[in-house]
């Protein structure tokens, strides 16, 4: 079926050790940014790079209500895709990364 996807393996779950060890080696942005975001709200990539500014609400949620696939901006991927994205509240959030020495 063109445009179906089917998950081949088992997702990979980061220690928080890990979690900081790949912020820290990503220093760029806006890759940084991006990777957070993804790491923590679980977005699919193809509705990553599809988010505009408009997408986010400071103060509650980012929203996710598309993606890009084969080059082509379209719909996200289920219904219960579209809406704020897992964990993404950031009210009041603190956020760190530990560097190791």
């Amino acid at each position: 079926m063109e445009g179906c996807s089917k998950r081949r393996r088992k997702p990979r779950i980061l220690t928080p050790k890990q979690f900081s060890r790949l912020i820290v080696a990503v220093n760029r942005e806006p890759c940084r940014t991006m990777v957070i975001l993804a790491l923590c709200t679980g977005v699919r990539c193809s509705e990553l790079v599809a988010l505009k500014w408009s997408d986010f609400d400071c103060k509650t949620s980012v929203y996710i209500r598309r993606a890009i696939v084969a080059g082509r901006l379209d719909d996200v991927k289920t219904e219960y895709s579209e809406g704020p994205a897992a964990g993404s509240s950031i009210s009041g959030g603190d956020f760190r990364v530990e560097a190791e020495n």
